[in-house]
């Protein structure tokens, strides 16, 4: 898509202050500023509401969609408002999730399509500029080159149009730059049509301005390059090329003997006409370097024509300047004076226009505005409310696979428990048959014990008692006495039962006792202490009949523990199990 640059002929710009000049200005303002008051209060309502409509029923459509519907209003030159809504639709896509790579070039395309609209249709320049830069900046960004060459090639033209109609000398050599490098993308990407349109704008302005050697480069490489006739706009730039040439050698006739063709050559497929104003200006340049004024005229005139009848406002900017000057230029003051005033209203027109179309577009932007915000915050909240849904499933499963590893490891340490009640009740039962036994045995074990150290050699004695004088027999003897105390609960129970007590009991000194326990039960006093103590309070913890009345600190302060917590802590550490399991486990052995 794309403009063209207004006719312009190489005859100097002559200003005329003449005293209607103040008052042309003003009736054009009052004209204005009547038409803009009109359109404030009768055109927004309806214009915003009619639009809102159609960009909620275009939210429902794909962007392939929307875009072929745009392109059929853009070609045809209709409903080009319906156009703007249903590329506005596509453009905000684009900042919204889950866009795939093809949903994001129809978004920045879109974006180019609104820049191109408000330029060619409504004449506002700086919205054209805000969409086509910003379209630009993200094409860039992924490397759309072909995108990057439609683009640059509107930039250029907007370039173009605010030089010729603000008289802004800076912005020839923007434009240009600008040609240039959406010349360089169609090449890179092979894009034939395009780069005839940008050839034909670009060597326009290089002549206009008189700088060929700036785009040398870019005419060596177009002229290497083969197309085939039937691409639209060859035969045309190929007739300018030539045309130009000519005129570089002053040969006048040869030079309108290729422009004058030209009109019948233009076949772009969006803007012909344009293409024909513009060949039409090069003659008419052509026929006033031949001193043939009125033929110059004439062809302007013929231009003027087709400007009116296609209503190309930015053109006619241009050809009544042109004819402004060519009429100062012969003399002709009165014909000066009216295009002068022509091109003055022509001119402040365009910039009213656009002005105006974008107070009238002003009530639907800010629906847009609205209902892209609804657009947004909706597509946040289903945004949050997956992160939420996803969130809660983690959640649930990780709690469920949580519960399952408690509930595995629960059966598994209800398994073990149940396994060191089984051993520790085991451990009892042997502890009350030996016990029962130890008297009735005591001989016969004397006598085994007598046999067995004839037939071994002596165990050497501790390191810690190497100077001790006992010898096995007597170590027996006294060891079996310390076990006949430790199995008699009422004394080892009593708080304050120590290795002193237990040998005043035996009447055995306690440094052998000591050395007894240590060298025979390879533990220390304490230790076989607590283990019997323990013993005793599993058969007190489940002998509900006489110790049912106690808890389990009653019951740890009977066995002779002074705390729950010292006591809780030996008997889990002996048994591997608390009380309290040992109590549960013995009630469910019991109930079965």
């Amino acid at each position: 898509m794309r403009t063209r640059k207004v006719i312009k002929t190489n005859i100097h710009t002559v200003e005329c202050n003449t005293p209607l000049s103040g008052l042309i200005r003003a009736r054009i303002m009052l004209v204005a500023l009547l038409s803009l008051c009109f359109l404030l209060v009768f055109t927004p309502k309806s214009f915003g509401k009619a639009q809102t409509e159609m960009y909620e029923k275009g939210m429902k459509l794909s962007n392939k969609e929307l875009k072929q519907r745009s392109n059929r209003y853009i070609y045809n030159k209709v409903n080009i408002d319906s156009a703007l809504v249903y590329l506005s639709v596509v453009a905000n896509r684009f900042y919204t999730d889950n866009q795939t790579s093809e949903d994001v070039k129809y978004s920045l395309g879109a974006m180019n399509d609104l820049g191109y609209i408000y330029f060619y249709f409504y004449y506002d320049y700086q919205k054209s500029y805000n969409y086509l830069s910003r379209a630009l900046a993200e094409s860039k960004k992924i490397n759309d080159v072909e995108g990057m060459a439609y683009i640059n090639l509107n930039l250029g033209n907007l370039y173009v149009t605010i030089f010729s109609i603000y008289n802004s000398p800076s912005m020839t050599t923007e434009a240009l730059n600008t040609y240039k490098e959406a010349f360089r993308c169609a090449l890179e990407s092979k894009n034939w049509h395009t780069m005839q349109i940008i050839f034909s704008n670009m060597y326009n302005l290089a002549a206009d301005i008189k700088k060929f050697d700036l785009i040398a480069e870019e005419i060596n490489t177009y002229k290497k390059l083969k197309f085939d006739d039937d691409i639209p706009m060859v035969s045309y730039n190929r007739l300018m090329l030539k045309g130009f040439e000519a005129l570089n050698r002053k040969d006048y006739k040869a030079a309108l003997a290729c422009f004058e063709p030209m009109a019948q050559s233009a076949n772009s497929k969006l803007t012909p006409e344009r293409d024909i104003v513009s060949a039409l200006g090069q003659q008419a340049h052509i026929y006033s370097l031949m001193g043939n004024n009125d033929m110059a005229i004439s062809k302007l005139y013929e231009a003027r024509a087709i400007i009116l009848a296609h209503n190309l406002k930015d053109y006619k900017v241009g050809c009544d300047k042109e004819l402004y000057e060519y009429y100062t230029n012969i003399g002709k003051k009165d014909s000066a004076a009216k295009y002068r005033m022509e091109y003055l209203q022509a001119r402040d027109s365009v910039v009213m226009l656009g002005k105006l179309h974008s107070v009238e577009e002003l009530y639907f932007q800010n629906n847009l505005q609205n209902m892209n915000e609804e657009v947004r915050v909706m597509a946040q909240q289903r945004k949050l409310q997956s992160v939420i849904t996803v969130l809660v499933a983690v959640i649930a499963l990780v709690v469920i696979v949580f519960l399952v590893v408690i509930i595995i490891k629960n059966r598994q340490l209800k398994a073990n428990h149940k396994k060191l009640f089984l051993q520790m009740e085991e451990v009892l039962r042997n502890d009350e048959l030996i016990r029962q036994n130890r008297k009735e045995m005591q001989g016969r074990i004397r006598e085994l014990e007598t046999q067995i150290e004839e037939t071994q050699q002596p165990k050497p004695k501790a390191q810690k008692y190497q100077n001790s004088n006992l010898d096995e027999e007597e170590k027996k003897d006294i060891y079996s006495k310390v076990c006949a105390v430790m199995e008699d609960s009422s004394a080892i129970c009593k708080e304050g039962f120590t290795l002193k007590t237990l040998a005043e009991i035996t009447g055995i000194s306690y440094v052998r006792i000591s050395q007894v326990i240590n060298e025979t039960a390879g533990k220390n006093f304490n230790t076989l202490l607590n283990e019997y103590r323990i013993k005793e309070a599993c058969r007190r913890l489940v002998d509900y009949d006489n110790y049912g009345n106690l808890t389990i600190e009653g019951i740890a302060i009977s066995i002779g523990f002074k705390s729950r917590t010292n006591f809780v802590a030996t008997f889990k550490r002996i048994t591997g199990l608390t009380p309290l399991e040992y109590q549960k486990l013995s009630k469910e052995q019991n109930n079965r």
